[in-house]
């Protein structure tokens, strides 16, 4: 049976009501329960993915990029200033080095002390060409930042640095190698550059030496014998105090410096700054390639030293004097040990370096064991008829050799055996590669001055006068 009451259906009955709202009730409950179950689990992967949970605040990002960007341009704007610092002294020099040039006669004009006061000081500029007046210049002592410092308590007192002057003017500065002491004289080994004159193969007259040595004292030396086609000298000097010298210094022995092994070598070029007492210290490496010099000796390294290191030795990490240092802008050439010590046992002997010349300029190739003839003197040909330009030569009277350098030892004991040899008519005997039979090379006379060049870039040299007499020198490089 059905009951009606007031007109009102079924459905409004308030038990169904109750019903249908726990219903709705537990359906939320369960959505709920199952949105804060997803957003567990995606907080859960974000976090495996990041490692840890971030919170993002646009106002915090905001705030970091507009620091980082203040920050970025402080930093370029730090690096602009001190470039801008940089050039600053170099750019005012170079104004006044344009007048100096442009107004200034190459003697300093005679001063009116009583008229003109302001002219009391006066400049001039010594080896700027229109090079130099376009490019930076560096002082003369610059290195540049590359390598690594040591502390070579052994080698370092041994190291010296050197100036040559002619009056009071500067003639050229270089370090070098203390390798004797005997009855109070000690002896150094240097570039010839120290006494030679610039334009000739002679030497400068009336050239005053300074030697200064680790402890800041500062000694006469004087030239005691010299070499232009290897570019060494001997310079002695009076001991005042004990000079300790290294275990290990140049070496005759050719076995002692294995060329072959001896590329991709770590080494290490020294030197001495005059001004500081300072030891130059550069590291690299020895390069597998030749010097464009003309002394077939050289090899090459890639140590960055300064005009001042010129002379200095260059060592391996164990301790050995592979070779001294001469200057290239873009590598360092340097003399192996054993062509500078033969040098030094000649020097000492006879007062001179005697080498038969065979009028043969070779060359070392990579993979070439032995030496390619690349040129025959035209005055020597007659000698050497049997010879031609391109021929693979690899021993001497039965002595094989790989390289150049070697070939240059063999040749300096020859040297020495026989002495002055000049009008005797030696002959050496070549062996060519591929051929049993020897060539003959008649030999009139032994190496002279001026068959090597060891170019030198000319400091440029800013000179101060006060009253019409010079007072200061300051030494650039471009």
């Amino acid at each position: 049976m059905t009951f009606v009451t007031g007109g009102h259906s079924p459905s409004s009955d308030p038990c169904s009501e109750d019903r249908s709202n726990a219903s709705q009730q537990r359906r939320e409950v369960e959505e709920g329960e199952s949105s804060r179950t997803g957003d567990l689990a995606a907080q859960v992967e974000l976090s495996a993915y990041n490692f840890r949970p971030r919170k993002v605040d646009p106002v915090k990002l905001q705030k970091r990029s507009a620091w980082e960007t203040q920050r970025m341009g402080q930093k370029k704007r730090r690096k602009k200033l001190d470039e801008e610092r940089a050039k600053e002294t170099f750019s005012g020099l170079r104004r006044q080095i344009n007048a100096i040039l442009n107004h200034v006669a190459e003697r300093p004009p005679e001063i009116n002390r009583s008229h003109d006061k302001e002219n009391i000081y006066t400049t001039e500029v010594l080896n700027a060409d229109d090079n130099a007046l376009t490019n930076e210049w560096h002082p003369y002592s610059y290195v540049p930042d590359v390598g690594y410092s040591y502390t070579l308590k052994e080698v370092a007192p041994s190291v010296v640095a050197l100036q040559s002057l002619t009056g009071d003017t500067q003639h050229f500065s270089c370090s070098g190698t203390i390798v004797e002491v005997s009855e109070g004289i000690g002896i150094i080994v240097t570039v010839a550059n120290l006494v030679k004159h610039p334009d000739a193969d002679e030497l400068v007259e009336k050239l005053k030496i300074k030697v200064y040595l680790q402890n800041d004292e500062v000694l006469d030396g004087d030239l005691a014998s010299y070499d232009f086609y290897h570019n060494i000298c001997l310079i002695k000097f009076k001991i005042v105090r004990p000079v300790h010298l290294p275990e290990k210094s140049f070496s005759s022995n050719i076995e002692d410096i294995n060329l072959n092994e001896l590329c991709s070598k770590d080494v290490v070029a020294l030197g001495r700054d005059k001004s500081t007492h300072y030891l130059w210290v550069r590291t690299g490496k020895v390069i597998s390639k030749g010097c464009e010099f003309d002394c077939e000796e050289l090899l090459v390294s890639s140590c960055k030293i300064s005009k001042e290191a010129v002379g200095g030795p260059l060592m391996d990490f164990d301790g050995n004097i592979i070779g001294m240092n001469y200057y290239h802008s873009e590598e360092t050439p340097f003399i192996p040990s054993f062509i500078v010590s033969k040098c030094l046992v000649q020097l000492k002997n006879s007062g001179k370096v005697v080498r038969p010349w065979h009028g043969l300029r070779v060359r070392t190739s990579s993979g070439v064991n032995g030496v390619i003839i690349k040129k025959i003197e035209e005055q020597y040909s007659k000698n050497a008829s049997d010879l031609n330009e391109g021929d693979i030569i690899d021993r001497v009277d039965g002595v094989h050799f790989s390289n150049a350098a070697e070939l240059g030892g063999i040749l300096l004991d020859i040297g020495a055996k026989y002495g002055d040899f000049n009008g005797m008519g030696m002959c050496l005997k070549f062996g060519v590669r591929g051929c049993e039979r020897e060539r003959t090379v008649l030999i009139e006379t032994s190496t002279f001055s001026g068959l090597n060049r060891w170019p030198f870039p000319k400091p440029i040299i800013v000179r101060y006068y006060c009253r019409g007499e010079i007072f200061r020198d300051e030494w650039y490089t471009l």
